[in-house]
C-alpha cells in the first residue's frame, strides 16, 4: 500500500512539474489564465513556476513523509525482526544450556556407570584373585603336605634301614638320612636327622675282639666276631665322615650350627680335620678316643663345645692349627691318658677354654700356640708323666691360669714362650717332682704369678729366663725341697718380688744371674745382683 501511494504521489509530483501545472493553477487556485482578465507571459509563467514549487515542495514533503513512514515501518519491522532473533538467541541458549545440562547428566550417568562398572571389575577381580590365591594357598598346602608326608615317610624308611641288623641296609640308612637331611627346608627337621645320626654313635657296639681268638674260643667264632665288628665299624665311620663333610668350608649343603650330641660315644678313630664349629652346641662329654682322632685346623667360633670328662686313650689325638676364637670350649676334667696330643700352633683368641681338673699322663704339645686376649685355664690340672711342652708359645694379652695345678712327674716346659702382656698364673701350684721348665722365656710385660706356689721336688728351672718388664710375683713361695734355678737369668726392668718367701730345705740357684737384685730375697741368696 505504501509502495502503491508513493509511486502516485510521484506521477502526480511529475504531472504538476510538466502540463498539470497549469491544469491546477486554473482548477485547484482558481487562476484565469489567458484573455483578457487572465494570466499570461511572464507573471503566467511566475504563477506556474508557485504551482510547480508547491507541487514539488508537497512532493517532497509526501515523499518525506512516505519516507518516514517507511522507516518508521522498516525501524519496526527491525524491532520486531531484533526480538525475533533476541527471542531465537535465548531459545537457542536456552536450548544450549538444556543441551549442555543433558549431556553433563549423560556424562554423569556415563561416568557413574562407568565407576559402577570399574567397581564391579575391580570386585570380579579382587574376588578372583582372592580365589586364585586360596587355590595357590590350597595347592601349596597339599604340595607342603604332599612333601611333608614324603619327607616323613623317608625319615622312617632311612630310621628304619639304620636299625636294621644288616651293615649293608644301615649305610644305606646313613646316606638316606643325610639325602632327607640335605633336602629339609627348615633347620629343625635337618636338626632332627642330625640328632638320629648322633644317637646311633651313642648306641654301645660289641668291642674290637682282637686280631686274635682268646684263649679257647673257636676259630669260626672269633673270625664271625671280627668280621661284624668291622662292619659295623664301617657305618659308625661313614656317619663320622659325613657329618665332617657337612662342617668343613664349601660343603653343598653346610651343617656348621646345628647341635652335635656325641656324649658318651667310644670313637675308635675319628677323622673331623679343617670342620667349622661356628655357634650351636657340640658335645663330646664323657667320650673316649681311642685309635686317631685328627681335629687338625677345626675352628671353633662361638657357640660351646663340650669335652669335659673325654678321655683320649689312642695313639694321637691331633688339634694342631686348631682355631679357638670367641666362644666357649670345655676340657674340664679331660684325661690324656696315652700316645700323643697336640695342639701345636693353636690359636686361643677371645676364647674361655677350660682345661680345670685335666689330668695329664702323657705327652701333650702346645708348642708355638698363640693365646690372645680370652681365658685359658688349667687352674687344678694334674700333670702326671710325660711332657706338656709350651715351647715357643706367645702369651699376648691373655689369662692362662694354672693355679692349684699340681705338677708330680714328667716335664712341662716353657722354653723360649713369650710373655707379652696378660697373666700366666700358677699361684698355689705345687711342684712334686718332675721338672717346670720356664728357662729362656721372655717376660715383656704382663705378670708371671708364682705367688704361694709350693716347690717340693724336682726343678724348677728359669735358666736364661729374661725379665725385662711387667711383674714376676714369687710372693710367700715355698722352696721345701727340689731345685729352683734362676741361673743365668737377666732381671731388668720387671718387678720381680720374693716377699715372704719362703727359703727351706730346696736349693734356690742364681748363680750367673745379672740385673737387679729381686726385692724379698735373703740378705744371703744373689748377693752379687745390685
Amino acid at each position: 500500500m505504501l509502495l502503491v501511494v508513493g509511486v502516485a504521489v510521484a506521477v502526480a509530483v511529475v504531472w504538476v512539474l510538466g502540463p498539470g501545472a497549469k491544469w491546477w493553477l486554473v482548477h485547484v487556485d482558481g487562476v484565469k489564465v489567458g484573455g483578457k482578465d487572465g494570466l499570461a507571459g511572464k507573471d503566467l509563467a511566475d504563477a506556474l513556476d508557485t504551482v510547480r514549487g508547491r507541487a514539488m515542495a508537497l512532493g517532497t514533503g509526501l515523499l518525506a513523509a512516505v519516507a518516514i513512514y517507511y522507516t518508521a515501518s522498516n525501524a519496526t519491522s527491525a524491532r520486531r525482526s531484533a526480538h525475533a532473533a533476541i527471542e531465537g538467541v535465548e531459545a537457542a541458549r536456552r536450548s544450549a544450556e538444556a543441551t549442555e545440562e543433558a549431556q553433563l547428566r549423560t556424562f554423569e550417568l556415563t561416568q557413574a556407570g562407568q565407576r559402577q562398572s570399574e567397581e564391579v571389575q575391580r570386585r570380579t577381580f579382587e574376588l578372583t584373585q582372592a580365589g586364585q590365591r586360596q587355590s595357590e594357598v590350597a595347592q601349596r598346602r597339599t604340595h607342603e603336605l604332599t612333601e611333608q608326608g614324603q619327607r616323613t615317610d623317608r625319615f622312617t624308611a632311612a630310621v628304619a634301614q639304620l636299625g636294621d641288623a644288616s651293615p649293608a641296609i644301615q649305610l644305606g640308612g646313613v646316606y638316606a638320612l643325610a639325602g632327607v637331611a640335605d633336602d629339609s627346608p627348615t633347620r629343625e627337621f635337618r636338626q632332627n636327622c642330625i640328632d638320629v645320626l648322633c644317637a646311633y654313635l651313642r648306641l654301645p657296639y660289641d668291642p674290637y675282639p682282637g686280631d686274635r681268638p682268646a684263649d679257647g674260643q673257636d676259630l669260626a667264632e672269633h673270625a664271625e666276631a671280627l668280621k661284624g665288628y668291622r662292619a659295623a665299624r664301617q657305618v659308625r665311620h661313614t656317619v663320622i665322615r659325613i657329618i665332617g663333610d657337612h662342617l668343613r668350608e664349601g660343603a653343598a649343603v653346610s651343617w656348621q650350627g646345628h647341635a652335635l650330641d656325641f656324649t658318651d660315644v667310644v670313637f675308635d678313630g675319628v677323622d673331623l680335620h679343617e670342620a667349622v664349629f661356628d655357634g650351636g652346641t657340640v658335645s663330646f662329654r664323657g667320650v673316649t678316643f681311642l685309635d686317631t682322632t685328627s681335629f687338625t685346623g677345626v675352628r671353633f667360633e662361638r657357640g660351646t663345645v663340650d669335652f669335659s670328662r673325654a678321655r683320649f686313650g689312642g695313639d694321637k689325638a691331633d688339634f694342631g692349627d686348631a682355631s679357638f676364637k670367641g666362644g666357649t670350649v670345655d676340657f674340664t676334667g679331660v684325661a690324656f691318658e696315652r700316645g700323643e696330643v697336640t695342639f701345636s700352633r693353636s690359636r686361643f683368641m677371645g676364647a674361655t677354654v677350660s682345661f680345670v681338673e685335666a689330668r695329664f699322663d702323657c705327652s701333650v704339645s702346645y708348642s708355638a700356640a698363640h693365646f690372645e686376649a680370652g681365658t685359658v685355664a688349667f687352674s687344678q690340672a694334674r700333670f702326671d708323666g710325660g711332657t706338656v711342652a709350651f715351647s715357643s708359645t706367645s702369651f699376648t694379652g691373655s689369662t692362662v691360669d694354672f693355679g692349684a695345678a699340681s705338677f708330680a712327674d714328667g716335664c712341662v716346659t716353657f722354653s723360649q714362650a713369650r710373655l707379652k702382656g696378660g697373666t700366666v698364673c700358677l699361684r698355689g701350684a705345687s711342684f712334686e717332682g718332675g721338672r717346670v721348665i720356664l728357662g729362656d722365656t721372655l717376660i715383656e710385660g704382663g705378670t708371671l704369678d708364682l705367688g704361694s706356689a709350693q716347690v717340693m721336688a724336682g726343678t724348677l728351672d728359669f735358666l736364661d729366663t729374661q725379665f725385662n718388664g711387667g711383674t714376676a710375683d714369687f710372693r710367700s713361695i715355698g722352696f721345701k725341697g727340689g731345685t729352683t734355678n734362676f741361673n743365668r737369668a737377666w732381671f731388668g726392668d720387671s718387678e720381680v718380688d720374693f716377699t715372704d718367701a719362703k727359703f727351706g730345705d730346696g736349693t734356690v740357684e742364681f748363680a750367673l744371674a745379672t740385673g737387679r737384685r729381686p726385692r724379698g730375697l735373703p740378705d744371703d741368696l744373689a748377693a752379687h745382683l745390685s
